[in-house]
């Protein structure tokens, strides 16, 4: 589920869906449920900007789906069909304490301000990783088509051994 999370003066204030594209759902009590969201950015070591935007992805690792799933089994009520469709449902829950009951996980991919601009979408996800946002580690700065090409190869054959599952791969060009 594609998220957006707005931090002002690094404190996480705002989180929505994409929705349709204009207007999302707000969120903003379920993703801090979620662990490997940051609900306080440390700003001391960077200059930084009072506010700023992190996009990225809610999942569920498929194994942990699976345990979620048996769970519910267990207790009689109604499987979930795949991990993405959970998700989506979770994030949408109005109780933020049964959403913190699953296994809600997040891949950052995007920071946005009108301060700060990234050169490659490699050096995007480098300052991330040092503002303390989980990020896909399977990304690699390629220097022109043919490894985007093999990048993309390599994972077509490896993505079924993932924990969780993707669509393909993203190549960003600047």
């Amino acid at each position: 589920v594609s998220i957006s999370i707005i931090y002002e003066n690094g404190v996480l204030s705002r989180a929505a869906t994409r929705g349709d594209g204009y207007v999302g759902e707000d969120v903003t009590a379920n993703v801090k449920t979620i662990k490997s969201v940051p609900l306080l950015v440390n700003l001391t070591k960077l200059k930084f900007p009072q506010i700023f935007e992190v996009r990225g992805e809610v999942f569920m690792e498929i194994e942990e789906f699976k345990k979620f799933n048996a769970k519910r089994e267990q207790e009689g009520l109604k499987l979930f069909a795949n991990p993405r469709n959970s998700s989506a449902g979770t994030l949408k829950l109005q109780d933020p304490k049964m959403v913190a009951s699953r296994p809600l996980d997040i891949f950052v991919y995007y920071f946005l301000s009108e301060d700060q601009s990234f050169y490659t979408q490699y050096s995007n996800l480098e300052h991330l990783k040092k503002l303390g946002f989980k990020t896909n580690p399977n990304y690699k700065l390629c220097s022109n088509i043919n490894e985007v090409l093999q990048f993309c190869q390599n994972w077509e054959k490896k993505r079924d051994n993932l924990s969780y599952e993707i669509d393909g791969v993203v190549a960003v060009s600047y």
